[in-house]
């Protein structure tokens, strides 16, 4: 193929037809002359220039006729597509890319999946054999022991018992942020009402009034918000455990045209300006000593709120109560 020219206001830039495209671009040109077939014909080719990489453009011919003669030819245009063509390689590029982080991703999931449950077993055969002779040593020789060294045994046994909850706890946590989300209409109503009264059952004595809004509906994977309403319920409940009259309200809202959650409290609050740290794994605001806790709920509700396209924040001071609130999809 000939050399082509490419005009513009102060120069004229010389051009070639690439290997790939000269066939295909003769096939064009000898079809509008051959065939006269004088339809819109459009094509693309990718030309290159002396001074810069191939450049991209489309050409079009639409008909050109003349009263007496008919159909005569074509007038033929050109299109810089370039930018265009650019933009599509970038995009593609960008597609290849995700699809292999998401690959990796999987396969590192898996293989955590695999971790934590080899390290489980691993940590529940000592601990089974540690809490086992502690209580063989207490059953057989405890007449023989005084108080302090039958204390010893006793908190290696509780010692075993919380890390026993530790495992069974990132077990979980590692399922609930892998698992496979079944959307389903929820109603959080009944859910939370449920949770209330599993939780009275355990301090029968104590004073607590929940406020739960009815007919709170969501669409969601329902053992999943389970865990976020039993965390968040659970909170409450615990936070306000040195109130002599606590109010645990459960309701609705809306946020920039978004139906929003809220699970409130008037217990121990918290300092607003550490708000973002509750979310993350082992944050605690407060001790064992004031409340016990191992400080992976809240780090579990965000990473279940955040797996149904939505958010979660808090709002509270101390000493006057929290609320939590969320969002889905």
């Amino acid at each position: 193929m000939g050399e082509m020219e490419e005009k513009s206001r102060f120069s004229i830039i010389s051009v070639w037809v690439t290997n790939e495209d000269r066939e295909a671009l003769e096939k064009l040109l000898e079809n509008l002359e051959v065939r006269k077939k004088m339809l819109w014909e459009k094509h693309e080719n990718s030309l290159l220039r002396k001074d810069d990489p191939e450049i991209w453009i489309k050409v079009a011919a639409p008909p050109v006729s003349d009263t007496a003669e008919g159909l005569v030819g074509s007038l033929a245009m050109t299109f810089s597509i370039s930018e265009h063509k650019r933009k599509l390689e970038e995009i593609e590029i960008l597609h290849t890319d995700l699809a292999s982080r998401a690959c990796e991703l999987e396969i590192a999931n898996h293989e955590l999946e695999i971790f934590n449950y080899t390290v489980s077993h691993d940590l529940r055969v000592p601990l089974t054999i540690i809490n086992g002779y502690c209580e063989v040593i207490l059953e057989m020789s405890g007449d023989n022991l005084d108080e302090e060294c039958k204390g010893y045994l006793r908190k290696i046994i509780d010692g075993t018992i919380k890390m026993n909850h530790l495992i069974d706890t990132l077990l979980k946590f590692s399922w609930l942020t892998c698992s496979e989300t079944h959307p389903e209409s929820v109603n959080l109503s009944e859910m939370t009402k449920e949770i209330a009264a599993e939780l009275k059952l355990t301090q029968p004595r104590r004073r607590v009034e929940f406020n739960i809004e009815e007919e709170v509906t969501a669409q969601g994977d329902a053992s999943l918000l389970r865990v976020v309403m039993e965390n968040l319920v659970g909170n409450a409940w615990k936070y306000t455990a040195k109130k002599e009259e606590a109010l645990i309200k459960f309701g609705v809202t809306e946020f920039n045209g978004k139906t929003g959650y809220f699970v409130s409290d008037n217990g121990a609050g918290f300092d607003i300006s550490e708000a973002d740290k509750m979310f993350g794994a082992f944050q605690r605001l407060h001790t064992n000593k004031e409340f016990e806790g191992i400080g992976i709920g809240l780090c579990t509700v965000r990473r279940i709120i955040h797996r149904h396209g939505g958010r979660v924040w808090a709002e509270g001071s101390v000493g006057t109560g929290a609320t939590f609130y969320f969002t889905l999809e």
